[in-house]
Parts: structure tokens; sequence; C-alpha cells
């Protein structure tokens, strides 16, 4: 009896500690559904309010390391932009990994040019983009930092716009 005691208690630690281990693993996979629901929400369902929710007054936006917005309402100018400018655009997400309070994702956009993009009138193109984002959330998990990266070039072939090559004359 007293070998079976003693394997008991190291035994038990191990059931512990694995019950433990799933139950993080469970909060990130929550936190990863939440994050998904969040973005599909903002982007697929055009809710703003979604957005005004899930991050604070002071959220900085990053755009291919540009800052571009600085606060909420700029980072919500922004997101209006490609909601005007691809009211049709749908988000759909590749990847979506959680690393201590910071998303990574990887997203392809689809839509069709029919509003005002910014200062760009509509083209009436379809655009499929892919990119990278990172969404930095504090300790009650508001968003409080986005960085945003893609082909702007690309983005812009697709609506129609070329470069010129330079005049050496």
């Amino acid at each position: 009896m007293l070998v079976h005691e003693k394997l008991m208690l190291p035994l038990l630690l191990l059931i512990l500690s694995g019950i433990s281990c799933k139950t993080q693993h469970d909060k990130e996979i929550e936190q990863i559904n939440k994050m998904t629901t969040l973005i599909e929400d903002i982007w697929n369902h055009k809710n703003i309010v979604s957005f005004k929710n899930a991050s604070i007054t002071q959220n900085r936006k990053f755009l291919n390391g540009v800052q571009i917005a600085t606060n909420q309402v700029e980072t919500e100018s922004h997101l209006k932009m490609f909601l005007t400018g691809f009211p049709d655009g749908t988000v759909k997400l590749d990847n979506v990994v959680l690393k201590d309070n910071r998303f990574y994702l990887h997203w392809h956009l689809y839509g069709t040019n029919t509003g005002n993009f910014d200062s760009i009138p509509p083209t009436g193109k379809k655009i499929n983009i892919n990119g990278y984002a990172t969404i930095l959330l504090n300790k009650n998990g508001k968003m409080i930092q986005e960085e945003v990266f893609y082909n702007e070039l690309d983005l812009l072939e697709q609506l129609g716009y070329t470069l010129k090559p330079p005049n050496f004359e």
C-alpha cells in the first residue's frame, strides 16, 4: 500500500498539469474564435459598432510600416474607406495565431470597387488581395495596435492603374 500511495501524488500532479494545459489551450482557442468572429463581423457584415466595442481610443494603425492612424477615430475612418470602396468586400482568414496577446493573421480580401475608395472614383473592377496583420490586445482584450501589410501596387493595378516609366529626356 505504501508504494501505491507514493505513486498517487506524481500521478495526481501529472493529471492536474494536463488539465491546466488544456484549460490554457481552450482559452487560446476561444480567443482565436472571438477574433475570427470579430473580423468577419466588421468586414463581412460591415458592423462598425463591433470595431468600436473591440478597440480603445489609443488604437494605433500601421499600413506597410507607415503609421496611418493614431487613435480610434482615424482607424475607423480608414476602415470605412475600404468598406465604402468595396461594399461587397469579403475577408477570408486563412490563418490566425495567438501569441502573448498578439494575433497574427493571414487574410484575403475580395470585392468589387463600386464606391469611392478614398479619392479614387469607382472602377467597377474586382480585387483579390492577400496580406498579413498583427493585432495587439491590452490586458482587458481590447485592440490597442494593428499592423497591416499588403501589396498596395497590386491593389491599384487590379483597379486598372498602371505605373508609367520615367522620362529620361
